[in-house]
């Protein structure tokens, strides 16, 4: 098991976004988390990554307790993510935004950065030719001098999961990463994500695109009102009459 979440909950004043939710998620899988608006996913993925701290429960990673940590600790313990609306270096080159993305890996230090020593000059080689590679693998080889803002949407999106991978997680965790985007761009993404699982990461995913989460998933758990209403493969979650009538028809109307 890489990844236990034990009765999570958080509060924000007297508003629970989060009550007593529980999962596992195996190593190697794509795991999903759908859910209505507001069902909190996000707060989940907030939660889990360091941006905020559970009001209860504890998540535990590869054996370890990580709850609260901060978000570079959670980074350096081998989780990654990508959010909902895109966050990139939008004045960086498509390449140096993947290297920024390796900066929980570097070991040079802030002095060696200034000083441009032998070991510096060889770690930044090594990141640079890990920046391409990553490129190459989603589907961006070319493109590592265009500045971000001048990709299209669609591109845009796979610069954000290569620079998360840059960090060389784990678990890597994808926030809505079809929102926007045209059928070809959705199936691209499709078959990017069965790629990264390839290669040896773990995909934790919200999306409200249910052909994706269908299509790519080993595993979901439905969120409603901050709960779990299940958990299960998406057959079984497909036939689930709590959650049709929670989410899923509607999502499937839609």
């Amino acid at each position: 098991m890489l990844l236990t979440a034990q009765n999570i909950s958080k509060r924000f004043g007297g508003l629970a976004a989060l009550t007593d939710v529980s999962f596992a998620i195996d190593r190697g899988s794509i795991f999903g988390l759908i859910g209505p608006n507001g069902a909190g996913k996000t707060t989940l993925f907030n939660c889990l990554t360091g941006v905020y701290k559970p009001s209860a429960g504890r998540f535990t990673f590869e054996g370890a307790d990580i709850t609260g940590l901060s978000e570079p600790k959670v980074a350096q313990r081998g989780i990654a993510r990508t959010f909902q609306n895109i966050r990139l270096f939008r004045e960086m080159t498509v390449l140096e935004n993947v290297m920024v993305g390796r900066h929980s890996r570097t070991a040079a230090g802030l002095w060696g950065a200034v000083a441009r020593d032998r070991a510096a000059r060889a770690e930044e080689r090594d990141i640079q030719r890990t920046a391409v590679e990553l490129l190459d693998f989603v589907g961006l080889a070319g493109q590592e001098d265009r500045l971000s803002k001048h990709l299209p949407y669609g591109h845009q999106r796979r610069l954000e999961v290569a620079r998360a991978l840059a960090a060389e997680p784990s678990l890597l965790c994808l926030d809505e990463p079809a929102a926007g985007m045209n059928p070809s761009e959705v199936n691209g993404l499709m078959t990017l994500i069965g790629l990264i699982r390839d290669r040896g990461v773990t995909v934790l995913l919200i999306e409200h695109h249910m052909r994706v989460v269908m299509g790519v998933c080993d595993r979901l758990a439905v969120l409603d009102g901050g709960c779990v209403i299940a958990e299960a493969t998406p057959a079984e979650v497909r036939n689930d009459r709590r959650v049709v009538e929670a989410y899923l028809g509607a999502a499937v109307a839609q």
